[in-house]
């Protein structure tokens, strides 16, 4: 097997394994940001 395809399947192993960090970050802010818009909508109703 070329060295150069070997290289290039673990450069694409360590993209994906980045990638799903960056979607597991990305889905906690999503909850963090869904409770602040619950928990502003309470104030703006209570004002």
């Amino acid at each position: 097997m070329n060295i150069a395809i070997v290289r290039a399947f673990i450069a694409l192993r360590k993209f994906v394994a980045q990638y799903g960090d960056i979607i597991e970050q990305l889905q906690d802010l999503k909850e963090r940001i869904g409770n602040h818009d619950a928990q502003l909508n309470q104030i703006y109703e209570a004002i």
